[in-house]
């Protein structure tokens, strides 16, 4: 069988239309092109492209639908989804192949992403490891012979298919039939990523000269495959198509001098709206909804005024002589109850509830443009003219349907007004139009640009600030600080009785986690209460939700662009893009930034906290800065310490009884372990082949002891974090087994990420060896570390939600995580007290108890952390039982005077919450107390 790599086609093969009469394409000629195309650069990939398209179609006919598919996986939308990512493919592998779960082929699939869990260059691309992997196991060898229809029919059903068994089955065929090369570029294909370094414009191009365009209005591979099938034939493309999903136009992220000299002239400011992108089609009462990437939301929104979450509300809000109507914009998240836009993060929650709960989170269609009305597309229309339409065509509808205002502007002042507004507001940004510019479609052009806060950090320099006040978030922040007050000490004031002055807030810089670390991590927060104002603090206008004593804060390194006038502040300054940039562990409400150190440096440069001068048309030097971080402040100089030559050993001569430590270096940093003197480990390195060192110096071959961080040296050498600090045990150890026992948890003080890497792929987190036999002792010093109290087993309550975070984010996101309704919630449990005495009081607690023993299992079954003392920080709830309430106001005014502020709610909380599938409103269920 002929390659369709070979330029040679057999005569008389094919009929006169073009249509294959003897041959089909066979997979591993595909997977040539695919190994060929990804090694090559520039234009010998357009080469090789246009090459494979002409030879399929002069030997194979005009039908380039089934390699399309394969070539352009992520624009396939009849396969929307597998429902396999790396880790579902990796165990369906494991098991179609019959390794062991605990091999170390079994372990490369799995941490695929590892460095250094493989020897080759693959970690990091799961098909390539796999391939390693499949190769010295598959039984397929040499030139694949299958079909590429048998590739689409398994691909069809495999998209099809649900659950571990009908994964199974199409994997399996693939090991059995397909070389380890044909299913690398199967695996790629299935994960939607092919990673050949063509675009799909290029791919279009080659194809046909109206392809990219065709698509663009269409979204429809087929479609694009079917009507351009001969590449001589042009087709006069319609703009917009209804119910087609067309390729949206796109803002431009810029440098703000770049905005004013390409608007030249006027522009309009918009909100950037934090949701996603979707175009509504409309006609005659039937809607359909479309994300960017052309996948169909009808289903949650709703076809007509029947059905849906949003279009039974929003189906009368058009103009009668509205037929038909294409809309642009942006599905967002409403919250009736807090009058607040929320993340899209929730916004597919929020699409499935068809319920008619007046109080319910629903989405809410944010429109700020359209492209289409009755028939005729006015995509070549000006925007100004189309916003005017729009007005006239669409009515708004509080909560339901919203269209986006904008202002106008034309300086430079006129955007950093607006951005920092947005960053007050913690929006996302804002969007800068012409108003005279046309709607491109899937074109990112000058005409429409973005900026964002980030996009300023180039310029910025850093300051030490402490948190004096929070306030709290929304959506998915609504249960954590979603910005923070930061204050100045007041420089007149003494050290006895300091006082300090509100300077700025800053809400953007900080992940969800370090947001939550401050929270839960910095005991005594506690609510602000105007009438009882504490007298440490001096507040603006500005008044935070919580406030925190400074001997019990944090201090952050704040990143800022410039120091400004601001009377919202009690210091009468704050400062312009404020970003959090870290928490300064080194620091206290001592040695943070005051006053007087502010004003200095506010008369250095005008207030400017730039290296050099910045204009306001010069805010962002290139629109390169949107992914590179800026530049940070100069680290402290940290004094070094020499070892003085008195304070050298002097060890002589010694005899040499091994060389297991032979071309190894040590620097000792203790005085005393055991009975052994720093000498005594010298003289015991130099006898058994090794040497050592009286400074640390920064040789990483150097090998640091320590037995723990008590000397100030190791402290300083652990919080720069590249060295690794190994115990003196290990040396003992070593010498008396006379071999080098591998370093693991157990012999290190300190250990680096890059070694904490490497032990993860010999042991785990415990020090727990894959592969070396255990002793007893070996076993019970694993255990020895693990904790056993309750408050070391609750730090390790982020690192789970992190876990649970990004499963949810990655297999559940339209769901959330099965099971796990409370797990973000920190439960105390209010037991009754045991009683001797067998009267009614006994028979009442036991009924407590037997009923709290049910709730209990219920929220365990949920996820949810229980907790035996109520004096933890950390509880966000105190469940009582109805018929029990006798220590409700022991408890309540125990936590009132620790400023612990959980949740106390009735038991009833749990199954009502359990019942509905969402956590209820916790103020429905506070218990009362009968008078």
């Amino acid at each position: 069988m002929t390659s369709i790599l070979d330029q040679a086609t057999q005569s008389g093969s094919l009929t006169q239309t073009g249509v294959l009469t003897s041959e089909t394409p066979l997979f591993s000629d595909f997977c040539r092109f695919l190994e060929v195309v990804s090694k090559e650069s520039g234009d010998a990939k357009k080469k090789k492209c246009a090459k494979f398209i002409q030879n399929y179609r002069s030997k194979y006919g005009n039908d380039f639908y089934p390699v399309m598919r394969l070539l352009l996986p992520h624009l396939d939308k009849e396969r929307t989804n597998y429902g396999m990512k790396e880790m579902v493919l990796a165990k369906t592998y494991i098991s179609v192949m019959g390794l062991a779960k605990d091999s170390v082929y079994a372990k490369r699939l799995i941490h695929w992403k590892m460095p250094g869990s493989s020897r080759s260059k693959t970690a990091g691309d799961f098909a390539s490891v796999a391939f390693e992997v499949i190769s010295p196991r598959s039984t397929v060898v040499g030139r694949g012979t299958m079909p590429i229809e048998d590739v689409n029919y398994q691909l069809d059903v495999l998209n099809a298919a649900s659950g571990k068994q009908e994964y199974q089955k199409v994997i399996r065929h693939f090991f059995n039939d397909y070389t380890a090369m044909e299913q690398k570029w199967i695996i790629r294909i299935i994960l939607k990523e092919l990673k050949i370094g063509i675009s799909e414009k290029s791919i279009f191009s080659l194809f046909h000269p109206d392809a990219s365009n065709l698509f663009n209005v269409c979204s429809d591979l087929r479609k694009v495959c079917e009507d351009l099938s001969d590449p001589h034939t042009r087709l006069q493309i319609s703009d917009i198509i209804l119910y087609h999903p067309f390729k949206p136009m796109l803002s431009k992220p810029v440098a703000v001098q770049n905005v004013i000299k390409t608007m030249g002239g006027d522009f309009w400011i918009e909100e950037k709206i934090d949701g996603e992108r979707v175009q509504l089609h409309m006609k005659d009462g039937r809607f359909e909804y479309f994300s960017r990437r052309a996948t169909q939301y009808t289903y949650l929104y709703g076809g007509s005024k029947f059905e849906g979450s949003l279009t039974p509300y929003i189906a009368e809000l058009f103009h009668p002589r509205v037929k038909n109507i294409i809309l642009d914009g942006e599905m967002v998240v409403y919250d009736p109850l807090l009058d607040i836009y929320k993340p899209f993060g929730t916004l597919k929650t929020a699409g499935k509830d068809h319920s008619n709960d007046p109080n319910k989170e629903r989405p809410c269609f944010v429109v700020f443009d359209v492209v289409l009305i009755n028939d005729k597309p006015v995509i070549d229309q000006p925007l100004q003219k189309r916003n005017e339409w729009l007005k006239t065509l669409v009515t708004e509808k509080p909560g339901y349907l919203r269209l986006l205002s904008h202002k106008e502007g034309s300086t430079a002042k006129d955007l950093i007004d607006a951005l920092d507004e947005a960053v007050m507001k913690r929006q996302e940004g804002i969007i800068i139009k012409k108003p005279s510019s046309k709607y491109v479609l899937n074109e990112r052009i000058d005409d429409w640009v973005k900026i964002k806060p980030e996009y300023l950090d180039s310029l910025g320099d850093s300051l030490d600030l402490l948190v004096i006040g929070a306030d709290f978030g929304a959506g998915r922040r609504g249960n954590m600080f979603g910005s923070f007050m930061c204050g100045l000490r007041d420089s007149t004031s003494s050290d006895d009785n300091p006082k300090f002055i509100s300077f700025c807030r800053f809400g953007t810089g900080q992940t969800m986690k370090e947001a939550e670390d401050i929270k839960n991590n910095y005991e005594g927060w506690q609510r602000y209460d105007p009438n009882n104002h504490p007298d440490w603090l001096e507040l603006g206008k500005d008044k935070p939700h919580m406030i925190i004593h400074p001997e019990n804060s944090l201090v952050v390194q704040v990143k800022a662009a410039e120091i400004v006038a601001g009377n919202q502040f009690a210091s009468n300054y704050t400062l312009r893009f404020p970003r959090f940039e870290k928490i300064r562990e080194d620091k206290d409400w001592e040695s943070a930034m005051n006053y007087e150190e502010m004003m200095n440096l506010r008369r250095q440069a005008s207030g400017r906290l730039q290296s050099r001068k910045v204009t306001e048309d010069d805010l962002v030097t290139t629109a390169r800065a949107v992914k590179r971080k800026g530049k940070t402040a100069a680290p402290r100089r940290v004094k070094k310490y020499t070892m003085l030559e008195t304070f050298t050993s002097n060890i002589g001569p010694v005899e040499e009884k091994s060389m297991i430590f032979k071309d190894m270096k040590f620097h000792i940093m203790l005085t005393k372990y055991k009975e052994y003197t720093k000498s005594d480990f010298e003289r015991m390195i130099k006898e058994h082949g090794g040497s050592y060192s009286q400074h640390p110096g920064s040789d990483s071959e150097i090998h640091l002891i320590a037995e723990d961080a008590s000397n100030f040296r190791v402290k300083n050498l652990i919080s720069q974090g590249v060295r690794d600090i190994i115990h003196p045990r290990w040396i003992t150890e070593c010498i008396d087994a006379l071999k080098l026992i591998p370093l693991s948890p157990k012999y290190m003080v300190f250990i680096t990420e890059s070694t904490k890497q490497e032990f993860l792929t010999r042991m785990d987190e415990w020090g727990d060896s894959y592969t070396d036999e255990v002793t007893i002792e070996d076993l019970q010093e694993t255990f020895d570390l693990m904790p056993l109290d309750e408050e070391t087993i609750f730090s390790n309550y982020p690192k789970r939600q992190k876990l649970a975070d990004e499963i949810e984010e990655r297999y559940f996101a339209d769901t959330g995580l099965p099971n796990c309704l409370f797990r973000r919630c920190v439960v105390y449990i209010d037991y009754p007290p045991p009683l001797e005495n067998i009267n009614k009081l006994w028979a009442l607690y036991e009924g407590c108890r037997d009923r709290l023993k049910l709730i209990e299992l219920t929220l365990r079954y949920h996820d949810a952390q229980i907790v035996s003392d109520f004096s933890l920080s950390k509880i966000t709830h105190v469940i009582f039982d109805e018929k029990d309430l006798s220590r409700f106001n022991e408890i309540k005014e125990f936590h009132e005077k620790r400023k612990i502020s959980p949740y106390y709610v009735r038991s009833s909380w749990v199954t009502d919450s359990e019942n509905c599938g969402v956590l209820l409103e916790e103020n429905e269920y506070i218990p009362k107390i009968s008078k």
